[in-house]
């Protein structure tokens, strides 16, 4: 069997700050490694108190340095808020910084909200969706990718 976390990184209560959640999300982190759990999931949403992480490949970065273990990874990009050559150098960084512990996790969204709040069609989410996962294909064969 194995054992995951998955962090939404909620404020239910707004006197608890974004610092003190993620203090908190970072030491059950630490928590899940030190038990043996297999690995770390950080959720991405945007412009709500639903879940205060904006960029999970940052959070998975952010606690590479903070772990030794465990594997780290989004749970998922939003693939479509992403401009996509920067979105690889991320997965690069991450992928670097945690000695191949990343494991990707990629979505299509689906809250008109962000999307709008992006500039971006909510209907043309699947399309760039698959666009964008051709690239990440090629880039993770070692192929020259362009945009």
């Amino acid at each position: 069997m194995h054992f995951g976390l998955f962090n939404l990184m909620t404020q239910r209560d707004k006197a608890k700050t974004p610092r003190e959640i993620y203090a908190e999300m970072a030491d059950q982190v630490r928590v899940a490694e030190d038990i043996g759990f297999e690995i770390a999931w950080f959720a991405e949403h945007h412009f709500s108190n639903y879940c205060l992480c904006p960029s999970p490949l940052t959070m998975s970065t952010y606690m590479a340095a903070r772990t030794k273990r465990i594997k780290l990874g989004p749970a998922v990009i939003v693939v479509p808020l992403y401009e996509p050559i920067r979105m690889l150098e991320d997965i690069g960084l991450l992928d670097q910084l945690s000695d191949g512990r990343a494991v990707l996790g990629f979505g299509t969204g689906y809250q008109e909200y962000e999307f709008h709040k992006f500039g971006v069609d909510l209907k043309k989410g699947r399309e760039i969706f698959l666009e964008t996962m051709d690239l990440v294909e090629a880039y993770l064969r070692g192929d020259p990718v362009a945009f």
